[in-house]
């Protein structure tokens, strides 16, 4: 039987490099904070007993329609789009679904939730779901 490994986290991921280009294409970008996030992602589980890797690698849309900004954390609304029954499970339980682009110095990239977003013009980016490791 396979072991399951420990996640600090499951999440949809995007690809850093797409996800600034696109900012950028859409007039989102010269406003990034001190650290922009390594691997931008949608939360769906936190420290997971079940991290639901049968469906590791399955792909989703990731529909960004709003942008926020409050000086410690940057961070983008959006819907997840999906055909697999687990993962549209998994993002009933998440109350405001979003990216955390930056962070300024001492921010926690969690308290992104909390911005307050404000309507931009709609742009899709693709994801892929999966889990970020403990180790």
């Amino acid at each position: 039987m396979k072991q399951i490994e420990n996640y600090i986290y499951t999440a949809c991921f995007v690809n850093r490099d797409e996800l600034l280009s696109a900012m950028e294409a859409n007039g989102l970008s010269g406003q990034h904070l001190n650290r922009i996030i390594d691997c931008p992602h949608v939360t769906l589980l936190f420290r997971p007993d079940d991290p639901r890797e049968a469906v590791f690698g399955e792909e989703v849309m990731i529909e960004v329609y709003a942008y926020g900004n409050d000086a410690r954390n940057e961070g983008l609304a959006v819907n997840v789009v999906s055909d697999n029954v687990t993962i549209n499970e998994l993002l009933q339980n998440v109350q405001v679904p979003h990216i955390t682009v930056s962070v300024a110095e001492g921010a926690k990239p969690v308290d992104t939730a909390a911005i307050k977003f404000e309507g931009t013009a709609p742009f899709i980016l693709k994801g892929v779901y999966g889990g970020y490791p403990a180790s």
